[in-house]
């Protein structure tokens, strides 16, 4: 009985802790100033293939030439077309 109670004691300060709030900072940004955007490099652009037309079947991205470090350039100027 008293290892039910120190369990559940245990998970309500567990879950009484994990709840409280983030401290607030001062350091705020304005919300009047837009947010830097990052410029990807002309390198990682030229070469992407999902800045492409895809000219496949179906018109689906070719996913042979896809690597990881194309998809943060993509992002970016996705975002910012739209």
């Amino acid at each position: 009985m008293k290892n039910i109670v120190v369990i559940l004691l245990s998970g309500t300060l567990l879950v009484l802790t994990a709840c409280e709030p983030a401290p607030e900072t001062d350091e705020e940004a304005p919300a009047d100033e837009p947010a830097e955007i990052a410029v990807p490099d002309e390198d990682l652009l030229a070469d992407n293939p999902l800045l492409e037309e895809f000219i496949t079947p179906s018109r689906v991205p070719p996913f042979h030439l896809i690597d990881p470090k194309h998809f943060e350039p993509a992002f970016e100027v996705a975002m910012e077309e739209n």
